[in-house]
């Protein structure tokens, strides 16, 4: 996904991107923050990924989808700074960078001389200027020279800003601006936005008659855009993955629920479903980067082996209660590598945190890792507050051959406590043979009873 901006001052106010599946459009996203956003696509199918950033405007509908971007009306005014980029995935990619291939030109005069009298006139003109352009296919609505004119209606001291406007430009297009003060050319510039860049063009206008062409001076200075990749693909779990609808595998020790995928993975985690439940077998075959937003962990009765893989990436989530990439365990997770850093805010009576469940309930965890940070100082316990770099409480049940090296924050109010391993321990749990490395805290468990 691409940022652009033209200036500090005048940075895209949002990102805008929607997604065509075998033809059909999807709904058009508002993205903040966070610009990555992971995907999970089908193998057999055709994607289309339009993506652009903004000022604000709304450029679809609901019939065309974002079809047309409007950069400036015919009289100059502002319409929101719009940067198309299109990508059709070829079924194996598993990032993609695009390349924008329009910029926009902001172009800023500012006067130095003399004072600019109420009665001037002010144009600046652009051989070649677009004010729309499909974001699918990249066809122009206009090309033609593009003129701004301002008619100075207040005196404007030497200084100040006489004009600002933008206009779309075709990167390695070269463009020729000619500036005029009472229709009498003062400069002339030639100029050529480079792809990846963007063109900012000021001018120094003097004088309230005609003005020496020496006394006016252009600067052009191209600037970068960043790009921000979009990753996609089998091994990704992100807020738009859609859940498989069935595992492989019976479920059983000798033949296991098998999850093979970011989608197998969200359809094991789901709600009802029935595979975290007791007696239940399943194995962890691949890497997985998960990356999702508003987290709502479920229970873990039965077995869970992570296969030694590694599930990396984000999650957040405001709670009330427990939180991790289980809610609690009663089962047995083991051999799971977990690099997630998890961002915890909200409040209950008892709120329990930790990488791999939020507390262990009679269950066992055995051989597993945190390599991920966790973060709960937004979490206000009204009664408890339990953090650890495994579990937030352990009530029973066992932690051995577990290692943290991710950073602990707590969080506030009430009884709170944060360790390496666990937050807090009752007795009878079993704590055997971990490990606290690099940044976790150096106490095992924060605090027990």
């Amino acid at each position: 996904m691409t940022r652009s901006a033209v200036s500090d001052e005048e940075m895209p106010t949002r990102y805008l991107m929607q997604v065509i599946e075998d033809g059909t459009p999807g709904a058009v996203e508002t993205l903040t923050g966070e610009l990555t956003r992971t995907f999970s696509l089908y193998i057999n199918r055709n994607y289309e990924f339009l993506i652009w950033a903004d000022r604000g405007k709304d450029y679809y509908n609901a019939d065309n989808g974002l079809q047309n971007i409007q950069v400036a009306t015919a009289a100059g005014e502002s319409m929101g700074i719009a940067y198309r980029g299109y990508y059709e995935w070829n079924g194996t990619d598993t990032s993609i960078n695009l390349t924008l291939d329009f910029a926009v030109s902001k172009i800023t005069l500012i006067n130095t001389t003399d004072e600019l009298h109420y009665d001037n006139t002010v144009s600046v003109t652009l051989e070649k200027a677009y004010t729309a352009i499909s974001a699918k296919d990249g066809v122009l609505n206009q090309s033609a020279a593009y003129t701004y004119t301002k008619q100075i209606d207040e005196t404007i001291a030497p200084d100040e800003k006489v004009a600002t406007f933008y206009v779309m430009t075709k990167a390695d297009e070269e463009q020729n601006i000619t500036v005029k003060v009472n229709n009498t050319d003062v400069a002339a510039v030639a100029a050529t936005p480079s792809p990846g860049t963007y063109l900012k063009l000021s001018g120094n206008i003097g004088g309230a008659s005609i003005v020496p062409q020496e006394s006016l001076s252009i600067t052009v200075s191209l600037g970068e855009w960043g790009d921000i990749p979009i990753k996609f693909g089998p091994n990704v779990l992100s807020d738009y993955t859609i859940a498989s609808t069935s595992l492989q595998g019976s479920g059983t020790d000798t033949d296991p629920y098998r999850i093979t995928s970011g989608a197998d993975l969200l359809c094991y985690l789901t709600y009802g479903l029935g595979y975290t439940d007791s007696e239940k077998h399943a194995r962890l075959e691949t890497d997985i980067e998960i990356t999702r937003t508003n987290w709502d962990p479920t229970y873990l009765e039965g077995t869970f082996d992570g296969g030694n893989h590694t599930i990396s990436g984000t999650l957040t989530g405001n709670i009330s209660g427990m939180f991790g990439l289980f809610s609690y365990i009663g089962g047995t997770v083991c051999n799971l590598i977990m690099d997630v850093d998890m961002t915890v805010t909200g409040n209950g009576a008892y709120i329990r945190v930790g990488s791999i469940a939020g507390a262990l309930l009679g269950g066992t965890i055995e051989s597993c890792t945190n390599d991920g940070d966790i973060d709960a100082s937004d979490t206000t316990g009204e009664l408890t507050n339990y953090t650890g770099g495994i579990v937030g409480e352990a009530n029973g049940g066992s932690i051995e051959r577990c290692t943290n090296a991710g950073s602990v924050t707590g969080g506030k109010r009430g009884e709170v406590f944060v360790g390496g391993i666990a937050g807090y321990a009752q007795s009878g749990a079993i704590l055997e043979n971990n490990v606290l490395d690099e940044d976790s805290p150096t106490t095992e468990v924060g605090g027990q009873r």
